[in-house]
């Protein structure tokens, strides 16, 4: 006879090593550094385009049901999330791939990189909304090509990115461009 971690004795029947009384016991009793080791092998592993994709579709489904511990009632900008969408994050990746991670004002490379839009992605909503309406802005926003053309962008350091005009609220187009919160 043993005592399981649980309380429970038991016959081992299995393996004379056996610690735990069943399978899932042993697994609630497990020691968070198991978990911790497994993550741990993960870390630099990229992801496959297609997978990161199928993730960013769950995410939004999550979101879209309320199941998301970040969910606020279904209240965001459309201009917000099209800065946040996954689209966005490719874009960014070409930028920086195709100018090799390094600043295109004062050539440092690495740090903490931004990619620019050269002309203001403000005003690029602006023109969208012009043409499409305020009707399904962000569905619009996501099949607009001007938006995301890599020929559009280049990598900034921090610094430099700060400088620029077209940097945050600096730019002309970032209040006009300001689109009310809209319900999902």
């Amino acid at each position: 006879m043993t005592t399981c971690k649980c309380g429970k004795e038991f016959f081992v029947k299995g393996h004379p090593l056996q610690k735990n009384c069943s399978t899932s016991c042993g697994l609630r009793h497990r020691d968070k550094s198991v978990y911790e080791k497994i993550a741990a092998r993960r870390i630099g592993i990229p992801l496959s385009l297609e997978v990161r994709k199928n993730m960013s579709k769950a995410q939004r489904k999550c979101v879209l049901e309320g199941k998301n511990n970040l969910w606020n009632g279904g209240v965001s900008t459309d201009k917000h999330r099209l800065r946040n969408s996954f689209e966005m994050k490719i874009w960014r990746e070409e930028i920086f791939e195709r100018d090799n991670f390094t600043c295109q004002i004062c050539t440092k490379r690495g740090g903490t990189l931004n990619a620019d839009h050269i002309k203001p992605f403000g005003k690029i909503l602006e023109e969208m909304l012009s043409e499409k309406g305020l009707e399904n802005v962000f569905d619009n926003g996501i099949n607009y090509k001007p938006f995301w053309e890599v020929k559009n962008g280049r990598t900034l350091c921090f610094k430099c990115h700060k400088k620029t005009e077209t940097y945050g609220v600096n730019t002309p187009y970032y209040k006009k461009a300001s689109i009310g919160r809209v319900s999902q």
